[in-house]
């Protein structure tokens, strides 16, 4: 095999963002992947919104956004009664798309052309059995079916899933603990056909959840109660062969719960395409990182899957990474600027594992106490629509921030009760635009990519055109420099897009004055913002990054750039 600069062990959703994300950077990229092809089970189902807007920016959305439906609608019972009806559609914030019901299949098949587009490769068959650091390169041992093989690599990230080798090498203990449940999951024809919303069932310790799939199939999930036979301890190891359910018990048992806690005895089962046994896990590894060996995903975390979380919290692992390592490996910045991934990464992982643990605990009952807050307080408070909106509004997957990071320091109370909007550390609203001169209507997103952006909202035009010309300096083609006007025309020169704001949608969603400048990060998070009337205060955020050191960084290279009156 090759020599590459980064070598990345999994094909699944995070290894392919990741590859994506480097590949686009100009990185040299290869994926390898033990199983012999791409998986075919349906796995994960659910995009998130921020999952999406990922996706986007890296040009491997494809056209999931008009074939796949969002997910619209869905009821909880409890003891058989409704008790709660929610409709997304109607809940939805401002630049919250909804969640795509999309299978991981689909995913992973969109960034997997998305990846030989731009040049890539993923080796199949091919397991990594050791890796050893020798001095600033990584020798990985590599079985075949014919033969073990030698790789080096600048950088090793291992996104392999659980049960990672690369955790292991790295020193990382895999605290935590899992859930008693046992969890069966199928996707199965049902008999006779029907048109019910997704739904989950709730009595006692019982839950059984159902929703529509694209290909006319059901996913049904099950919660084994205690008192089921097969219900084994929970651990992180693979059950033993005494305590695994075979597929054709697996499909009795779903069938048998179901008509149990549904009280439905005419639906029938039947053609599974797919069949599991799991258990939840709320795990974090000790470490992310050691030397020139990283890991991300499931690889680093675990969470419940009952939040429609863990596959795009991979997703957003990898994107936080990938402009940092594409800067390292290409000399821009030390390895020090590696230590922020874990920084920020970790903090909203063990945020969204609380919340998902704490939702998880009440929804299964797992506990008098719990029983009681899910029957008296949490379904009935649910039911109304200002509770609805404000829990799924506070969505962590769309909400996640970095607020407090080494890139995006705390502002003191003084101003975080005076500033508004978004602040550095947030994600970048992605607000419809339209671009001049031809008032073609995209999203922000759409016009930044994964690239570093700058926005220039109401700045006078010379010290605006010299702001854009020390962007360009520091970071080149590398950068985005955007204009927002309210005029119908309005000269190109110096900026890559000229924004028509008619109905301020942007200037409203940025919270910007007369003279805001905001600096996006390649992964859509607020670097800095600017209020001031010398724009070029928002460069110096970048003296700020450790181990960064761009041409030309040195702030003193900016000193012409001031306000003009």
């Amino acid at each position: 095999m090759r020599d590459v600069s980064v070598l990345i062990v999994g094909a699944g959703p995070t290894g392919l963002t990741l590859a994506c994300d480097l590949l686009s950077r100009g990185v040299d990229v290869t994926v390898l992947d033990r199983q012999k092809q791409f998986a075919t089970t349906t796995r994960a189902l659910g995009l998130q919104p921020r999952g999406r807007q990922i996706l986007d920016r890296l040009g491997a959305l494809g056209d999931l956004r008009t074939t796949v439906p969002l997910q619209s609608e869905f009821d909880v019972y409890l003891n058989g009664q409704l008790a709660l009806h929610v409709d997304l559609g109607t809940l939805r914030g401002r630049y919250d798309d909804g969640v795509l019901r999309v299978p991981q299949t689909e995913i992973e098949r969109q960034l997997r052309e998305r990846l030989h587009r731009l040049g890539g490769e993923i080796c199949w068959g091919y397991e990594v059995v050791g890796v050893c650091e020798e001095g600033t390169s990584i020798r990985a041992s590599v079985r075949t079916e014919e033969d073990v093989q030698s790789v080096n690599a600048k950088w090793v990230v291992g996104c392999e899933g659980a049960h990672s080798l690369i955790r292991e090498r790295i020193g990382g203990h895999f605290d935590g603990h899992a859930f008693p449940q046992t969890f069966l999951l199928g996707d199965v024809r049902i008999d006779p056909k029907c048109n019910e919303r997704p739904a989950i069932y709730l009595r006692n310790d019982q839950m059984l959840a159902i929703s529509a799939l694209p290909d006319r199939r059901w996913r049904v999930g099950v919660a084994l109660p205690s008192r089921d036979p097969h219900h084994p301890r929970s651990s992180l190891a693979s059950t033993t062969a005494e305590e695994r359910i075979l597929p054709e018990q697996i499909l009795a048992h779903l069938q048998h719960w179901f008509n149990e806690i549904k009280g439905d005895r005419n639906t029938q089962f039947y053609d599974p395409s797919w069949l599991s046994q799991f258990h939840i896990h709320r795990r974090m590894s000790s470490s992310f990182r050691h030397g020139h060996m990283l890991i991300a995903g499931d690889a680093a975390h675990l969470t419940s899957p009952l939040g429609g979380q863990g596959m795009n919290s991979g997703i957003g692992d990898a994107f936080n990474l990938g402009w940092k390592l594409a800067l390292v490996s290409q000399g821009k910045a030390d390895a020090t600027l590696l230590d922020t991934y874990e920084e920020e990464r970790r903090s909203v992982v063990d945020k969204l594992a609380r919340a998902t643990t704490q939702w998880t605990s009440i929804l299964l009952g797992a506990g008098r106490i719990n029983r009681i807050l899910r029957r008296y307080i949490l379904l009935p408070m649910m039911r109304l629509h200002l509770v609805q909106g404000w829990v799924l509004s506070r969505r962590p997957a769309l909400q996640e921030s970095y607020r407090g990071s080494s890139l995006a320091p705390r502002w003191n109370l003084i101003n975080r009760l005076i500033r508004r909007g978004p602040q550095p550390g947030d994600i970048g609203p992605d607000v419809h635009c339209e671009v001049l001169p031809d008032y073609q209507l995209v999203t922000l997103g759409t016009l930044i990519n994964a690239h570093w952006a700058l926005i220039l909202f109401g700045i006078r035009e010379k010290p605006a055109q010299l702001c854009a010309n020390a962007a360009k300096t520091l970071l080149g083609t590398s950068i985005r420099v955007i204009r927002v006007t309210t005029k119908s025309h309005h000269s190109a020169a110096g900026y890559d897009q000229i924004v028509r704001d008619y109905r301020r949608e942007l200037t409203r969603a940025y919270r910007a004055g007369r003279n805001t400048a905001i600096l996006l990060r390649p992964d859509g998070h607020l670097a800095s913002r600017s209020n001031d009337r010398d724009a070029t205060t928002i460069m110096r955020w970048f003296d700020r990054v450790p181990g960064l050191h761009l041409p030309g960084q040195s702030t003193h290279r900016f000193k012409e750039v001031r306000s003009y009156e």
